[in-house]
């Protein structure tokens, strides 16, 4: 692979996980009666909470960059614990 294309996955990677967390504190604040304390983050996407696309959206974004950054430690590490290491 070329040098330019090597670091792809560990940007979409860190981009997703960035837009998830993104999307947690715009879902967060947009629903004014949500409490992290109280409540898990899957109550931001419920039907009920405002706007629940946003925190849709975030965790696909999240599970995108669970993706990339699985598949890139499998390019760069070797050996069975590696391979585990990637899969999980």
């Amino acid at each position: 692979m070329s040098r330019r294309g090597r670091g792809v996955l560990p940007r979409a990677a860190a981009t997703g996980f960035s837009a998830f967390w993104a999307a947690v504190l715009v879902a967060g604040a947009v629903n004014p009666g949500y409490s992290h304390v109280r409540e898990f983050m899957s109550a931001l996407a419920a039907v009920p909470a405002r706007q629940p696309w946003i925190m849709m959206a975030g965790i696909a974004s999240l599970s995108v960059a669970t993706a990339a950054a699985g598949i890139e430690l499998a390019r760069r590490l070797r050996g069975p614990a590696a391979t585990v290491t990637a899969v999980l």
